[in-house]
């Protein structure tokens, strides 16, 4: 009678328990940043600014193919095409 009134506990029962703690600490968590985000203050510039970098960021621009790259610089390393003159590589060389 004593089975019956206080069954064995089974693997069954274990898992339960572990889903539960899952799901109450899930629940805390998703209450603190509720919290968090209710007790909070927008400034509209941060804002804007944020949402300027990441779209800048994020926008596609348009890059030179892959294939074109080796000729770009092979030319840069003999000294044509980009910007000055043949041989000329920065600035502070004519500054003598």
């Amino acid at each position: 009678m004593d089975d019956i009134l206080h069954p064995a506990p089974t693997e069954h029962d274990g898992q339960r328990g572990i889903v539960f703690v899952f799901l109450s600490l899930f629940v805390l968590v998703l209450a603190f940043f509720i919290v968090l985000v209710s007790i909070s203050t927008v400034e509209a510039t941060k804002s804007k600014a944020v949402m300027q970098s990441l779209t800048s960021t994020f926008t596609a621009t348009e890059r030179p193919l892959a294939s074109d790259m080796g000729g770009t610089l092979r030319r840069a390393r003999r000294g044509e095409g980009g910007q000055g003159h043949p041989g000329q590589h920065c600035d502070h060389h004519q500054q003598q």
